[in-house]
């Protein structure tokens, strides 16, 4: 397995990834493309493949300040629990440290799961909040 950054002809592979309900926003539909895009041309955008096939991956951007969000932590569901998901967050908190980021922030859907998962790393919960979104 190798973690690399994404390419333009990695698209549609990582847009088919996001077609599992958990990830659907709030009126059902995966995210959109432009927005995958945009983490490939602008910001950051790991993948991580075996035989040349993407398997999951990270999007993360330094917002404001020194503060960084990472907004999508993926890995297929058959390889999950192998550790791609701590090699893909390992290798965006350093990406993030080194464009001057010090602090991190996430969004993970409520389980124990992801809550015990982002703990090991030294993330806190954080208060209870509610997503607001709006495409226009």
């Amino acid at each position: 397995m190798i973690v690399r950054k994404a390419k333009k002809e990695d698209l549609q592979e990582c847009f088919e990834l996001l077609k599992v309900r958990e990830l659907m926003d709030p009126s059902g539909d995966p995210c959109k493309k432009w927005w995958i895009e945009f983490f490939i041309k602008k910001q950051t955008l790991l993948v991580a493949e075996i035989d040349n096939k993407i398997i999951g991956f990270i999007m993360a951007e330094v917002a404001t300040g020194k503060l960084a969000l990472i907004h999508l932590v993926v890995v297929k569901k058959e390889f999950r629990r192998r550790g791609i998901a701590s090699l893909l967050l390992k290798k965006t908190e350093k990406e993030l440290k080194s464009k001057g980021a010090r602090a991190i922030a996430l969004y993970a859907y409520a389980n124990k799961i992801q809550e015990n998962f982002f703990r090991k790393f030294g993330y806190v919960k954080g208060a209870k909040t509610y997503e607001f979104l709006k495409f226009i």
